[in-house]
């Protein structure tokens, strides 16, 4: 579970099996969660629940602490009630709302740790400048090529956004509507989640990315999910991908 080193708490979770490769981000969002968390030396544990008026929970207290949250500022409430629309399986939704808190381990965060050197800390695609979440999912040239080539099928065009929650808000206040507006929102969480699946693919398997092939990845991603809906497309995954630019204005079932 962990060791004390020099004083400091160091966590260090094991696992019953192998991790599959969809896990491994969820691991690293595991360990950006608890990595404030340390054990108190020569105390006992115990259980506390530091949002009620006791220590003991309750489903009121939640809910408030849970509210509290969410609504803290206008700016987070924007976005935060923008990621749960069941666009996607919940992991990748997960994995979005990690990246806009900036709470994936990129390496910028790695370095506060001190497990790399600086010479390890640059951008796994264009290695050029510091790993970050801007940079990762938006800078870097690679990414931002895979951004415009699926701008490209919508005829948007597209000014670099500074900031990965800005580029969030801009891309979910779009003129579309209806089934159409919904591919385009999932088109986000599928090219965001797919950049930190390469990524990962990169640092932990030494597998080169084919950014050539990631926009066909994309359309496949969204077209998979799109069949779980409620209003789920009828057609199958091969004539979505062939077809998609015309289907996705797709408005009900086929006769």
């Amino acid at each position: 579970m962990g060791f004390w080193q020099d004083g400091v708490w160091q966590w260090q979770l094991t696992w019953r099996r192998g991790l599959f490769q969809w896990e491994l981000g969820l691991v690293d969002l595991l360990g950006s969660l608890i990595e404030d968390f340390k054990p108190l030396p020569n105390e006992m544990d115990r259980v506390h629940w530091e949002f009620g008026k006791t220590d003991g929970y309750t489903a009121k207290s939640f809910v408030d602490a849970f509210y509290n949250l969410k609504y803290a500022d206008v700016e987070r409430k924007q976005w935060f009630s923008q990621i749960w629309k069941n666009l996607a399986p919940p992991r990748y939704e997960i994995i979005l709302w990690a990246i806009l808190w900036k709470r994936v381990n990129t390496k910028d965060r790695i370095l506060k740790w001190k497990t790399l050197s600086w010479d390890e800390m640059n951008c796994v695609f264009c290695r050029e400048v510091l790993e970050t979440p801007n940079h990762l999912f938006l800078h870097c040239r690679y990414s931002w090529k895979l951004w415009m080539d699926c701008c490209d099928d919508w005829n948007m065009k597209w000014t670099c956004p500074l900031d990965i929650e800005e580029a969030f808000l801009w891309w979910n206040d779009s003129h579309f509507s209806g089934f159409e507006k919904r591919i385009w929102e999932a088109m986000f969480v599928a090219i965001v989640t797919l950049i930190w699946e390469v990524r990962n693919e990169n640092i932990f398997e030494n597998k080169p990315p084919n950014w050539r092939g990631l926009p066909n990845k994309v359309v496949l991603r969204v077209g998979m999910w799109c069949k779980a809906w409620k209003d789920k497309m009828s057609y199958s995954l091969e004539v979505w991908v062939n077809n998609w630019k015309s289907l996705r204005s797709w408005r009900g079932q086929r006769s």
